[in-house]
């Protein structure tokens, strides 16, 4: 009786024990929640994922694959053998539905795998323009992020070494244009060149002018035309060492600035010629003198003439048209004596005319050179001005001409600082001189004076 009560004791305990725990079991089984992350699970689901995965196969005939460059930093910009380095990493991303296990919930706590592009299928990628090789693009050491859906993102990284054909014409500064799956747009900073290239052209381009302000008897136009010329043909083969020999452009301002400079040894022969060639009984031919009168002169204002040129006005005696008697007592060649009550004889307005007409104006082969030489002075003048302008306007460049303001600003003070300096070394010099002269009486003020204006002259 005891046992049979112990009995009774124990099924009872047991059921109170047993049923909630199948209960649980069972609620479990029914709500289906995933189990929680761990290696053993990852292992689980790559064992599911790349069991039978074929890594040569697409994922489907047609794979959409978005690609982007991230651009770190441009290494290097080679003008002369047009290539072009550049750091940077690609960012690569498509749908791989083999390796989806989103509807699987029994691995949600799994967000994300990684792999590699050995074991997994990759876009392959080709730099079509690159200088070192034209293999496919490849990074074993870059990790595959896969997640629940699918999509690979794969960012492999490196150093592009690309071709990039570069365009001059506006050399030193210049805009340059690559393309590596995009367009990259590289401008060179202009501080340096403008200092080294331009100013320095810009100087030289003003010594074309002043050739032909030296006189023709001076014997140097010719050489300093040429050395002119020589400057800038060096000036240039330095410049080619950093272009591109293969350029189908040229550099536009520094060719226009050798142009001038050769046609100004041009224009100073044929002055030249011009001026020592002839003899001085020797007159120009008609069509010269008639260039000369009518443009040359007009242009140039040659010795006031023309352009500069005020008419005399003479005052008038009254409304009679008829002008001062000439009298005629004093003659004393009496073949030109004329009879008359009173001795005088009126002129007419056309017999003034005639004998106040001024002869015509002829040149000669001396005056006609240097009349050419102002010419081609102004031409040159306006013909290096305006490419200049235009060149740089072309350029749009506005810190270029803040910094030759600046430049010519500078240049502008440290005139004025030296003069201030010069000038007050000629007031201490004088102070000094008449503080000698006046401690001694012999010297008259007349003397001082002269010693003082010797002195100015001289400084």
């Amino acid at each position: 009786m005891p046992e049979l009560k112990m009995l009774k004791i124990l099924t009872v305990i047991g059921v109170f024990f047993v049923i909630p725990g199948f209960v649980l079991v069972t609620a479990q089984g029914v709500g289906g929640s995933a189990p929680s992350y761990s290696t053993d699970l990852e292992t689980e689901l790559r064992t599911a994922l790349f069991t039978g995965y074929e890594v040569l196969q697409r994922p489907m005939e047609q794979v959409k694959v978005k690609v982007s460059l991230n651009l770190i930093t441009v290494n290097s910009l080679d003008i002369k053998a047009q290539t072009l380095s550049t750091s940077g990493f690609f960012q690569l991303s498509w749908p791989d539905n083999r390796l989806e296990w989103s509807s699987n919930t029994n691995y949600d706590n799994v967000r994300f795998i990684f792999s590699t592009e050995t074991y997994t299928w990759t876009p392959k990628l080709v730099i079509e323009n690159s200088v070192n090789d034209l293999e496919v693009f490849s990074d074993v050491n870059t990790l595959i992020r896969l997640n629940s859906v699918g999509a690979g993102i794969w960012t492999p990284g490196g150093v592009f070494e690309t071709s990039c054909e570069a365009d001059i014409t506006y050399y030193p500064l210049d805009t340059q244009t690559c393309r590596l799956y995009f367009t990259l747009k590289l401008r060179r900073r202009p501080l340096y060149h403008i200092l080294n290239t331009i100013f320095p052209v810009i100087l030289m381009s003003c010594l074309i002018v002043f050739v032909f302000k030296l006189p023709p008897e001076s014997g140097e136009r010719v050489g300093m035309s040429l050395t002119v010329l020589l400057a800038y043909a060096v000036y240039l083969t330095l410049i080619t060492d950093n272009i591109p020999q293969t350029s189908l452009s040229a550099t536009t301002y520094l060719t226009i600035i050798l142009m001038l400079s050769t046609l100004s040894v041009i224009f100073t022969i044929v002055v030249l010629d011009i001026y020592f060639n002839h003899d001085d009984d020797e007159a120009p031919p008609d069509w010269l003198q008639k260039f000369t009168k009518i443009f040359l002169v007009n242009i140039t204002c040659w010795k006031g003439e023309a352009c500069c040129r005020q008419g005399k006005v003479k005052p008038s005696t009254g409304s009679d048209s008829r002008i001062a008697l000439v009298d005629l007592d004093n003659v004393n060649d009496a073949k030109t004596r004329i009879n008359s009550p009173s001795g005088k004889v009126p002129l007419t307005d056309d017999e003034n005319e005639e004998n106040t007409k001024p002869d015509e104006k002829y040149y000669s082969w001396k005056e006609v050179a240097l009349i050419l030489d102002r010419f081609f002075m102004y031409l040159f003048v306006f013909m290096v001005f305006t490419v200049t302008v235009v060149c740089l306007s072309i350029l749009a460049i506005v810190e270029i001409i803040i910094i030759i303001i600046i430049v010519i600003i500078i240049i502008i003070i440290i005139i004025i600082i030296i003069i201030i300096i010069i000038i007050i070394i000629i007031i201490i010099i004088i102070i000094i001189i008449i503080i000698i002269i006046s401690s001694s009486s012999s010297i008259s003020s007349r003397s001082i004076i002269i010693i003082i204006i010797i002195i100015i002259t001289i400084t």
